[in-house]
C-alpha cells in the first residue's frame, strides 16, 4: 500500500511540475493578433496538470485514511514554508515596483505555485 501511495505521489508531482512550467511560456506569447494557439495549449497544460495533480492527491488522501499507522515529521514540512513565504514577499515587491514586467510576474508566480505544490508533495511523501 505504501509503495502505491509513493508512486501516485510521484505521478502527482510530475503533473504539478507540468502545470508550473506551463506558466513560464506566458511572457513569450505574441498577443498582437489575439491569442495564438500556443496560448490555449499552455492554458490547457496548466489546468490539466493542476487538476490531475490535485485529483491524484485526493485519491492518496483516501488511501492514507485506510492506513492505521501514520508518520508525522512536521519539521520537514515547516521548512518548505520558507520558499513559499519568500515567493509571496517577492510577488508583493514585484507588484509594487515592476508591475509592467510580465516576465518577472510569470516567473515568480510559476515558482510560487511550484513551491506550494512541492509542499503538498513532500508533506505526503514524509507522512507515508
Amino acid at each position: 500500500m505504501r509503495r502505491k501511495i509513493l508512486v501516485l505521489n510521484n505521478i502527482s508531482g510530475v503533473f504539478f511540475f507540468l502545470s508550473s512550467v506551463s506558466l513560464l511560456g506566458v511572457p513569450f506569447l505574441d498577443q498582437s493578433n489575439g491569442l495564438p494557439v500556443i496560448a490555449y495549449l499552455l492554458a490547457g497544460l496548466f489546468w490539466i496538470g493542476l487538476l490531475t495533480g490535485i485529483g491524484v492527491q485526493l485519491v492518496i488522501s483516501g488511501m492514507m485514511k485506510k492506513m492505521k499507522d501514520k508518520k508525522k515529521r512536521p519539521y520537514k514540512q515547516r521548512k518548505m514554508l520558507i520558499p513559499i513565504a519568500f515567493f509571496v514577499l517577492l510577488f508583493i515587491l514585484i507588484m509594487c515596483f515592476w508591475k509592467t514586467s510580465v516576465v518577472l510576474i510569470s516567473i515568480d508566480i510559476a515558482l510560487l505555485l511550484f513551491s506550494i505544490e512541492i509542499y503538498f508533495y513532500l508533506k505526503r511523501r514524509y507522512s507515508v
